[in-house]
Formats: C-alpha cells, sequence, structure tokens
C-alpha cells in the first residue's frame, strides 16, 4: 500500500479525489483508514500532516484533455431527398424546406431546371435552411410524401403553361 500526505483537509470527498482520482473507491478508501477516518461522515479538518493509505492499482489517471482542432468539423446539415413517382420541383422543395421559397437555392444546388423530372433523382438541401421545422416533421420526418405531378414522368403533363392563367371577373360588384 501507498501513502498519501493530507495537506490541506477540507471534505473527505476532495481527499479521495485528490488520491484516487474518483469518488468509485470511497468505501474502499475509507476501510483502508479506518484507524484515521472512523466513516464517510467524518470531519477531516484536523487531519492535516497525517498519512493516509491507498491501492495504487485503484488509482485513476487524470486524462489529459483532447486536442482542440483550429477549425472544428462543422455539424453534418446537408440532408438528401430521393424524388418520388408523381413528385415535381414544387413537391420536392416543399418536402425538403418546408416552403417553396427556397425553389431557386435547390435547382442551384443540384444543377437542374424546373421542369427537370424529378423521379429517382437524388437531392441535397441544407438543413439548416428548412424554414418551418414544423411542416417538415409532420411530412418528410412523419414520411408523407407531396406527390401533385404527372405519376408516369414525376414532371407537369403538357396542357399546363407556366405564364398562362385565366381570368376570372365577379359578377355584382
Amino acid at each position: 500500500m501507498n501513502s498519501f500526505i493530507i495537506t490541506n483537509p477540507s471534505d473527505i470527498f476532495t481527499l479521495i479525489m485528490n488520491v484516487y482520482g474518483t469518488l468509485e473507491t470511497s468505501i474502499l478508501f475509507v476501510s483502508d483508514n479506518s484507524a484515521l477516518i472512523p466513516s464517510i461522515n467524518a470531519d477531516i479538518s484536523r487531519l492535516a500532516g497525517h498519512s493516509v493509505y491507498y491501492d495504487a492499482n485503484l488509482v485513476v489517471t487524470a486524462l489529459s484533455p483532447k486536442p482542440v482542432l483550429a477549425n472544428p468539423l462543422a455539424p453534418v446539415t446537408e440532408y438528401t431527398w430521393m424524388g418520388r413517382e408523381g413528385q415535381n420541383m414544387f413537391d420536392v422543395c416543399i418536402q425538403s424546406y418546408g416552403i417553396l421559397d427556397r425553389q431557386i437555392k435547390l435547382l442551384n444546388d443540384n444543377n437542374l431546371t424546373l421542369t427537370s423530372t424529378v423521379f429517382e433523382q437524388e437531392f441535397k438541401y441544407d438543413s439548416t435552411l428548412i424554414a418551418n421545422s414544423n411542416i417538415w416533421n409532420r411530412s418528410t420526418g412523419m414520411g408523407v410524401i407531396f406527390s401533385t405531378g404527372s405519376p408516369d414522368t414525376g414532371s407537369f403533363d403538357d396542357s399546363f403553361e407556366f405564364l398562362s392563367y385565366e381570368k376570372t371577373t365577379i359578377t355584382g360588384e
């Protein structure tokens, strides 16, 4: 058994940490030194200069801190979505970001156009830009798939024109 001289006793737990480096051996420490320390609750404030005994095999070596990287790794924020049958670019944008405001970013990040076929196309998107996490959690997170495109190609059908609209008038105004 090795010995340790108590220099500045404050409490039993600090002493045990100074000797063993862990509190797991508290009971063993007190039993090995029962002549000097009768219990775990004993007052050790007057034991300066006394020697206590310990088992060197049980000493926990303090681990040196892990090296800190100069440029710590960024958290993974790039998610992917695989285009499903019947989806179009709008569906994929809602599926990934929760809103259509990120449509252009989604297209640019994946080198696609608005009319690109999305079926079995992998889309990368930045999870930090998910606009509404509630929508994302209730849809993509729960496996709900938005699918408003043509089932065979996943793109808009031929009758859809992007710049056309029908003017309607409300009678009685």
